[in-house]
Formats: structure tokens, sequence, C-alpha cells
């Protein structure tokens, strides 16, 4: 069984426990801080964002690098 690194409380949990929440990152599927880590409002709103991305035509990740 794999191990992962939730991206919302940093613990390494099985997969088992583990919710994939887009492309390689991982979220457990249990409550930390009183909130389910895969239910966070962060990776919410990446969410919305990737959706976003997938419109434009001409710009993508790449273009929107460190400033």
């Amino acid at each position: 069984m794999k191990r992962h690194t939730c991206i919302i409380c940093k613990r390494k949990r099985n997969e088992m426990y583990m919710e994939n929440v887009f492309y390689n990152s991982w979220a457990c599927k249990d409550k930390y801080n009183f909130e389910y880590c895969y239910c966070n409002k962060e990776i919410d709103e990446a969410k919305i964002i990737i959706d976003k991305l997938k419109t434009f035509k001409h710009i993508s990740l790449k273009h929107l690098g460190k400033n």
C-alpha cells in the first residue's frame, strides 16, 4: 500500500485513508483542526482555478510564473 503526504496537514498516511484531490495531490479523509482535509476551502478554490484555466486558449500555468 502506498503512502502519501496530505497537502493540508502534512501528515503521511496510507492511501486508503487519503483522497486524491487533483493530479498527484492527496488529502486526508479524517478531521484535522475540526475540518476534513479533503474538504478544505483552498482545495475547492484550486479546483475552480484549474477548471477556469482549461477555458483559456493562449495562456497556461507556465505563463503565470513567479514574479
